[in-house]
């Protein structure tokens, strides 16, 4: 396992873990020595992925519950639905990671935030910033982007400075509301993307990523 370079012996690691799981020998269709050389030359084409077909055909083979706190579900399955349970400590280390966007961002305790993302059972980015707004101490305002009035409602009584959100959603909202849209001097300074595609391979904002923050007047984006 020494001889393998990060984070190619994380990645087989999880693949001998997986091995001792029935479905995948058989799905794979080769031995396990020859999976972990794949995964040393960096050849992860030559593994066969899984599928959504395979998660609802063989989640009893694929899945466990074990200390799970939350589900996240796929639409569109026909037969079994997909229903991912996160687990416990996973989701932890998601929420550290959430939480040094926001704070990478300047949040600090007593900052306020407008917050976006769904937090529906099909999605789980949403359900972690609000965790990670509460690890950081950020008072998040939790709006659904259906809800124009309740959104322009916080950004005018209570100004948050942060908006985690998704870049098409967000431009939708400006581009809907014209003139009626507030003044940037009114809008959150910083924003937090997600949910859609905001930087290029060259790490620069995508075109929609760009004009949101032209429109919304924003000082600094991550994703």
């Amino acid at each position: 396992m020494e001889s393998i370079a990060f984070p190619a012996h994380r990645i087989a690691a999880v693949i001998e873990q997986a091995w001792r799981r029935p479905f995948y020998p058989t799905h794979w269709g080769q031995d396990l020595g020859q999976i972990r050389e794949h995964v040393l030359k960096g050849e992860y084409h030559r593994i066969p992925v899984i599928r959504k077909r395979h998660l609802s055909q063989h989640w009893d083979e694929l899945m466990e519950y074990g200390d799970f706190t939350d589900v996240v579900s796929s639409s569109g399955t026909t037969g079994r639905p997909v229903d991912l349970p996160v687990h416990r400590l996973q989701e932890l280390v998601w929420v550290d990671c959430v939480s040094r966007v926001l704070t990478e961002l300047g949040a600090k305790p007593g900052d306020r935030l407008l917050h976006l993302l769904s937090n529906n059972d099909m999605f789980t980015l949403g359900p972690l910033v609000l965790q990670a707004a509460k690890k950081v101490g950020l008072g998040p305002f939790r709006c659904s982007p259906q809800r124009v009035r309740r959104i322009f409602d916080v950004v005018h009584y209570h100004q948050p400075a942060f908006v985690v959100g998704n870049p098409v959603v967000m431009f939708n909202l400006a581009e809907e509301q014209g003139n009626d849209f507030p003044d940037p001097e009114c809008l959150p300074d910083y924003a937090y993307f997600g949910a859609c595609g905001s930087f290029d391979s060259s790490n620069q904002l995508t075109p929609v990523a760009q004009r949101v923050k032209e429109m919304w007047g924003l000082k600094e984006t991550l994703n």
